[in-house]
């Protein structure tokens, strides 16, 4: 249990603190920060210090729908992110809301992420790596 505590508080901290260097160049980070080493929030979100992003929140997601049924997660984290997006989250990444449009029309998110990347429109972003933290824990 400490591992997965471990995983997602792990996921939550670096979010919070990459969060605020988020699109920005090595360059703009020197000549800003010099070093980052406390979580001062900011960034383009403008976020409050300690504050994270939809990457935790969708993490926070899977881990949930992962503990309902491990053997069979995927309606119940798909219902985690419909929660999730009914909050009004001030980022939702290009691929969520893609795919949060097609399973409006589908209902079904297996279908929905085959039309996603039938379309071409795998973003490659860091957030699924993270949202996938959980899963490693089930391994």
């Amino acid at each position: 249990m400490d591992k997965i505590k471990g995983g997602l508080y792990g996921v939550a901290v670096g979010d919070a603190l990459g969060a605020t260097l988020e699109f920005m160049d090595q360059q703009q980070i020197k000549q800003k920060y010099v070093q980052l080493r406390d979580i001062v929030g900011g960034g383009w979100l403008n976020l409050a210090p300690g504050e994270w992003t939809d990457d935790t929140e969708m993490t926070l997601a899977v881990a949930e729908g992962v503990l309902m049924d491990p053997y069979a997660p995927i309606s119940h984290v798909g219902e985690r992110f419909l929660e999730w997006l009914n909050t009004n989250p001030s980022d939702v990444g290009n691929t969520i809301s893609a795919a949060h449009l097609e399973y409006l029309n589908l209902k079904d998110w297996h279908m929905a992420a085959l039309r996603i990347h039938d379309k071409g429109m795998q973003t490659a972003g860091n957030g699924a790596l993270m949202r996938n933290t959980p899963c490693c824990f089930y391994v």
